[in-house]
């Protein structure tokens, strides 16, 4: 498994790393919004009843209430120009006008109080868009720890497979041609994987076959050589005796 995959790989799952951040960045949000849009139905439905028989008891109950969902930062209640209740979470609880200006950090919404269609005040509740952010970070994290898992087992897996599928057999082919190269032509080589590497090995033993048949015939020349020598050896030796002979009858015969 080359390198150049892996790189494809990694580009794929960094691409889906931030289709997914973006997808669970709008579905936190609009859970968000839907759990403000709730609180404020709410507070709409349980408090026109207390404001209008002026009970601020159990209107601050209320609004204490509300933020047992963590995500409000903020809550007040007015009527007309005078404040009823307010609320505020930490660190905000010290302030005397918190700034909740900051759209990209907190969602401001605010809703009338109607009692039998006579508006008797106006509730305002802020969330903090620090837990989308807090989410977010986690779901971050999430994704680059599952994309270096996913990276790491493809590089490791690629280094099994590389050792297994192709460095092994060329190094067994190695040894196999410099077995050869030292002359030791029955060498065997392994011919049975149906790839390049196997195309390899099948070319070697086909150069080692030839090989091993070209000192074949060599030593067949050889020996037909030796043979030819001998016998002319044996031809010289007779043919000298024989001139040997002929010269011991002329001298008889002188």
């Amino acid at each position: 498994m080359s390198s150049a995959f892996v790189g494809v790989v990694t580009t794929v799952l960094l691409i889906f790393g931030v289709l997914a951040i973006i997808v669970d960045n709008a579905k936190i949000s609009s859970e968000l919004e839907t759990r403000l849009d709730t609180a404020l139905k709410l507070s709409t439905v349980s408090l026109p009843t207390p404001l209008w028989n002026l009970d601020n008891t159990v209107v601050d109950d209320f609004i204490s209430a509300l933020f047992l969902d963590s995500a409000i930062v903020h809550a007040e209640v007015v009527w007309g120009e005078q404040l009823i209740a307010r609320h505020s979470a930490e660190p905000y609880k010290d302030e005397e006008d918190p700034n909740f200006t900051d759209t990209d950090r907190f969602m401001d919404r605010s809703s009338d109080i109607l009692f039998e269609g006579n508006k008797v005040g106006t509730i305002r509740l802020v969330m903090s868009r620090e837990s989308v952010m807090r989410e977010l970070m986690m779901t971050m994290v999430k994704i680059i720890a599952l994309i270096v898992f996913i990276i790491g087992a493809i590089f490791y897996t690629s280094l099994l497979i590389t050792r297994k599928y192709i460095a092994q057999p060329l190094s067994r082919l190695s040894d196999s041609a410099s077995s050869i190269a030292r002359g030791n032509l029955e060498t065997p080589v392994d011919k049975t994987r149906d790839d390049e590497i196997g195309l390899l090995a099948l070319h070697l033993d086909q150069m080692r076959s030839s090989i091993k048949d070209l000192f074949s015939k060599l030593h067949a020349s050889k020996e037909q050589i030796e043979e030819y020598s001998r016998t002319l050896e044996q031809k010289v030796e007779d043919r000298t005796r024989e001139l040997a002979q002929s010269v011991e009858e002329l001298e008889a015969l002188g």
